[in-house]
């Protein structure tokens, strides 16, 4: 595969997508916007904008599956590249015509990210990167700053809408970066904000409850341009992962310190012992089982297929499991011995989500990417293990027998 040539074409469809975003910025209208969830807008442009861009990159790469944020019907891939894609990130910001909102995408495998482009309309600025490649902004090299003292860095602090399970660390944050940085901002972007991380603009950026699709461009282009971006308990991230530091690196350690002293809910500082091969081999498959069984089992039960962060609050508060549990458990969730037995609990998801009207609208291959598929070939092999048949044709039989 030609990552110099596929992140070229990628640019000029971002580019082109962004034109689209530019134009509807002049006639826009507030009709258009619908909300999500509480505080979190979608509007008309997002998905129109999204639909150009799964058609382009997928005359691109044929045979690449997709992860989109507005759930666009889209091609079945048949490999292990996965576009992952967000048409139009700072939708907020967008509706009242406040810079930046921009266009992300990202191609990666399971494993890794291959290729990162963020677009930022607002100033006609393009970061990209490939893996192995420099960092780049309008075809220029860029690199994240040498500051290395809290004194003088520029910071990034983000608020998500999820504010019971972020207030304290919110609070937390500010306080101590209030009086102690040389400054603190609030963009609205998380993939612009990033993309200034790696351009030196700023040095620090966080934030929690975010998806892939936020960050997955830009954590390679902040990798490729010398800095650093991980979870706030400093693991690598993960396609699940929802809260993500990037630094320039010389601050990265100071920030992780002062995040794990007010973790999010959900988020469970993991001792390294615990977490480790060894202690994992010493938890039996058995227990590993039935504690997994049983967090399953709440899940359904309380219709919380799509909270990234739900997990964990049920190991801590609903099943009362002790924390040595808690971190292993987490740490499993990765560790190969013990995917099948996960992918067969997220198959379970999957089918009740299917049957519940209230998710008919939503492509199925999307909702197979909601409950922790890392791509399309490993969701449709773990779906017709389990169940015999397509999740296609699954739902089809299913409005069958209701009528």
């Amino acid at each position: 595969m030609d990552l110099s040539f596929l992140s070229l074409q990628t640019i000029a469809i971002a580019k082109k997508g962004g034109k689209l975003l530019r134009e509807a910025s002049c006639s826009f209208d507030a009709s258009w916007v619908e909300e999500k969830h509480s505080h979190d807008y979608v509007s008309r442009v997002d998905r129109e904008c999204e639909q150009f861009l799964v058609k382009e990159l997928h005359q691109l790469l044929p045979e690449a599956g997709f992860i989109t944020e507005e759930a666009t019907p889209t091609p079945t891939g048949h490999s292990s590249y996965t576009w992952v894609i967000d048409p139009l990130d700072g939708t907020t910001n967008f509706i009242r015509n406040i810079a930046p909102y921009c266009i992300s995408i990202a191609l990666r495998t399971e494993k890794e990210i291959l290729i990162g482009v963020v677009y930022e309309v607002c100033r006609d600025e393009c970061f990209s990167a490939y893996k192995g490649a420099p960092a780049m902004l309008n075809g220029h090299p860029i690199e994240v700053s040498q500051v290395e003292t809290m004194q003088h860095a520029y910071a990034q602090l983000e608020l998500p809408y999820n504010v019971l399970d972020y207030y304290h660390t919110g609070g937390h944050m500010y306080d101590v970066m209030y009086h102690n940085v040389a400054c603190i901002r609030m963009m609205g972007s998380a993939a612009a904000d990033m993309c200034y991380v790696a351009a030196g603009r700023f040095d620090i950026w966080f934030e929690a409850f975010i998806k892939q699709w936020d960050f997955s461009a830009a954590a390679l282009i902040v990798e490729q341009a010398g800095g650093m971006v991980t979870d706030f308990l400093g693991n690598p991230i993960q396609p699940d992962t929802h809260h993500i530091v990037a630094t320039n690196g010389h601050l990265h350690s100071t920030i992780l310190t002062e995040l794990q002293k007010a973790l999010p809910t959900g988020i469970h500082r993991l001792n390294k012992s615990l977490s480790s091969p060894s202690y994992i081999t010493r938890l039996s498959p058995k227990k590993a089982e039935h504690i997994y069984t049983m967090i399953n089992q709440e899940i359904v039960i309380k219709e919380r297929y799509l909270d990234p962060h739900f997990t964990a609050t049920l190991l801590a508060k609903d099943l009362k499991i002790t924390s040595k549990y808690i971190s292993a458990i987490m740490s499993l969730r990765y560790h190969a011995s013990f995917n099948t037995f996960v992918n067969k609990l997220r198959i379970q998801r999957v089918l009740y989500m299917l049957k519940d009207k209230r998710y008919n609208e939503i492509p199925t291959a999307t909702i197979g990417m909601m409950c922790g598929f890392a791509n399309k070939q490993t969701y449709y092999t773990a779906f017709s293990e389990y169940v015999g048949t397509t999740p296609a044709n699954y739902r089809k039989n299913i409005k069958t027998q209701s009528k």
